[in-house]
This record gives C-alpha cells, sequence and structure tokens, in this order.
C-alpha cells in the first residue's frame, strides 16, 4: 500500500511571503539580529508553521516570535 498525502491547503502567496517576510525583518530589527543568522532561519519557519496552522495577522505572528 502506498501512502498518501491529503494537502487541502492553498500555497503560499507572493503578497503572503511579502507580508511573513516584512514580519520577520520587523522582528530581526527589534531583537538586533541578523536576517542570515540561525535564529532568524527558526523564527521564519515558525512563521511560516503559524500561517499555515491559519495565523495570518502580521500583529499576532509578531507577538508569537516575541513568545
Amino acid at each position: 500500500m502506498t501512502g498518501t498525502t491529503d494537502w487541502p491547503k492553498e500555497g503560499i502567496q507572493s503578497s503572503d511571503v511579502d507580508m511573513l517576510q516584512s514580519v520577520l525583518k520587523s522582528w530581526c530589527a527589534g531583537k538586533s539580529i541578523d536576517l542570515k543568522s540561525s535564529e532568524a532561519q527558526i523564527a521564519g519557519r515558525s512563521l511560516v508553521d503559524w500561517y499555515e496552522f491559519g495565523i495570518r495577522d502580521p500583529v499576532e505572528l509578531k507577538s508569537l516570535l516575541d513568545g
């Protein structure tokens, strides 16, 4: 039996990527974190995960990064 993946979600659009990048850049600037650092990469992955989970509000996403 072969496995199947049911992925009913739409792909992330360029406007969504722009918003996520803006949130990440703002968060990194506020924390003096280099955008190319491993900490920023982890934060970026978290943003995408939360976005895919359904959180779309930039203020709420930044708040989640702030912890």
